[in-house]
């Protein structure tokens, strides 16, 4: 179930970032490292989406989240501005009562 799912994966996009930092997460999680395609998209819509230190207001909430993890887990040091740059606006988005909303 795992191969098929990986092979779906393989042919399918997703416009969202989250969906294609999610997608590059499972491959990159599946040992395939960051030279893997979908993991290079991932990290290359990061960086569309991140453009001297602003993110891209359009982002959703789920986006900001997951490109987060995704690239604490894909690079922490490489990343440090990208992740920099996500955690302020996910800060800058929060409630005043502590939660986030869509």
């Amino acid at each position: 179930m795992i191969r098929k799912g990986l092979r779906f994966l393989d042919r399918e996009t997703d416009g969202r970032l989250g969906g294609a930092c999610l997608v590059g997460m499972v491959f990159y999680k599946d040992g395939r490292g960051l030279d893997h395609p979908r993991v290079q998209e991932a990290i290359e819509a990061c960086q569309r989406n991140i453009g001297g230190g602003q993110v891209n207001p359009g982002i959703d909430i789920y986006s900001l989240g997951i490109a987060l993890i995704f690239l604490c887990d894909v690079g922490p040091s490489s990343y440090a501005n990208e992740i920099e740059a996500l955690l302020e606006e996910l800060e800058e988005r929060q409630k005043r009562h502590g939660g986030w909303g869509y």
